[in-house]
């Protein structure tokens, strides 16, 4: 918890920096989110392409994917060493930040294209706009039903859905197809922050995915393995 505490004042000093680099640069350190102003026009999401070279990231990547980490051993079984990182983002949802649209990372596509981990970098309570997920909605009679307007409303209303309530340093792994949203922050003072990074399935169809949220110089340079040693010469 105390590593995802740290690392949380390392997104926002990113956050801070990207946006001090000016509207030319947006493009290149921002990816566009989903409901990114709340409902006074103000920006209250952000969704930062996080660099790696900074010791304090490089830190929490070797110490989030230790081999003898659960998250580790998992990613290994899911995905396998070699698995390509597409995404190695933050986003962040601060007070005001209204509920995003129920929607998928992917298009709905017959095998897996992407799993994405969430790490929370702070407890994470309904009230600060926790991630909204409705399980097995991955699959094709999911997305048929959430995309026929005849039936969407029934669908929504009768299928079941999990709020991700993370504590410091938790980590949420998703399939990319799973229907979610960023829910409304109505905390009085606190964002809520999470680290995230997607990883290609085996399977991982070329023209399911939207707009990959990397940073341009590392966009197929890096593996789960090259995450997991992180140290300059991988990185």
């Amino acid at each position: 918890a105390a590593g995802a505490l740290a690392f949380r004042a390392v997104v926002i000093a990113e956050r801070d920096r990207s946006e001090a680099a000016g509207e030319a640069e947006r493009e290149r350190l921002f990816t566009e989110v989903l409901a990114p102003s709340g409902e006074n026009g103000v920006t209250r999401r952000w969704d930062v392409r996080m660099q790696t070279t900074a010791p304090e990231t490089q830190k929490a990547l070797s110490a989030m994917l230790q081999e003898s980490s659960l998250l580790s051993q998992a990613l290994e079984q899911i995905v396998g060493p070699d698995a390509e990182v597409i995404e190695l983002a933050a986003f962040i949802n601060a007070p005001g930040a209204v509920r995003q649209a129920l929607h998928a990372d992917t298009l709905f596509s017959k095998d897996a294209a992407l799993y994405t981990v969430f790490v929370a970098l702070q407890d994470t309570s309904d009230e600060m706009g926790a991630t909204i997920l409705l399980p097995k909605s991955h699959t094709a009679n999911a997305h048929d039903r959430f995309d026929d307007p005849d039936d969407q409303l029934t669908f929504l209303r009768t299928t079941p859905y999990t709020t991700a309530d993370l504590k410091a340093g938790d980590a949420l792994i998703y399939d990319s197809r799973t229907l979610h949203c960023g829910g409304a922050n109505r905390a009085a003072a606190e964002d809520r922050i999470v680290f995230y990074f997607s990883l290609a399935a085996k399977t991982m169809p070329t023209d399911v995915h939207n707009v990959r949220s990397i940073r341009e110089e590392l966009r197929h340079k890096l593996t789960l393995s090259s995450l997991r040693d992180s140290s300059p010469q991988n990185l």
